[in-house]
């Protein structure tokens, strides 16, 4: 009875209801100002790994492709739960292939963007493109075996990459072997036949 005639008086007579109502109006929307805050473990542990990739925008990614460089892309987000998953996976991958790792955040979309996901056949994230030359190769990822055993198949995903980096160096030794032997033979033919054919 005390508190509530005090209260009356400090309120300026204003109704308890009143007074409590604010108060209560107060701590619910500074609590929910903390909780919207508030990250959650698996996002933060998400945005600290994968700035161990190097990030790409759309339009660098495009110049990406149309070098000669060949390079390995995640797409994905941090509020995808197989994003999450996978992740960690890649890292691990990472120091076992001689790929660069770049990174695409699609937690905001676009016309262009949505195109870019049309036109390369991209229906899911978390994605995973080999890309370069002109090319890209959208390797496939095996969501059945995440949902029964929580994570991805590493050993059959590195595999799977290590044979696509392998088919790529052996093409481009060929290429580059083929190249040599053209130049050799062009060395040793003699003399007499190359004069008959310039002139």
């Amino acid at each position: 009875m005390w508190l509530k005639y005090k209260l009356k008086c400090f309120f300026g007579g204003k109704s308890m209801r009143r007074v409590l109502s604010l108060i209560s109006s107060v701590i619910l929307t500074a609590s929910l100002l903390v909780a919207c805050q508030k990250v959650e473990p698996e996002v933060a542990n998400y945005r600290e790994q994968v700035k161990q990739f190097e990030a790409l925008d759309l339009n660098s990614l495009k110049t990406k492709i149309k070098g000669e460089e060949q390079i390995l892309v995640y797409v994905g987000r941090e509020n995808c739960p197989y994003c999450v998953k996978l992740v960690p996976e890649l890292l691990n991958m990472k120091d076992k292939l001689n790929l660069k790792f770049y990174y695409l955040n699609v937690i905001k979309t676009n016309d262009e963007m949505d195109k870019f996901f049309d036109d390369n056949k991209l229906e899911y994230v978390p994605s995973l493109l080999y890309c370069g030359k002109g090319e890209v190769n959208n390797i496939p990822l095996d969501y059945d075996y995440v949902k029964k055993h929580g994570s991805y198949n590493t050993e059959e995903l590195t595999e799977q990459l290590k044979t696509i980096t392998l088919v790529e160096k052996t093409s481009e030794t060929k290429t580059a072997k083929t190249e040599s032997t053209k130049t050799e033979a062009t060395k040793n033919e003699p003399a007499s036949s190359k004069t008959a054919e310039t002139k």
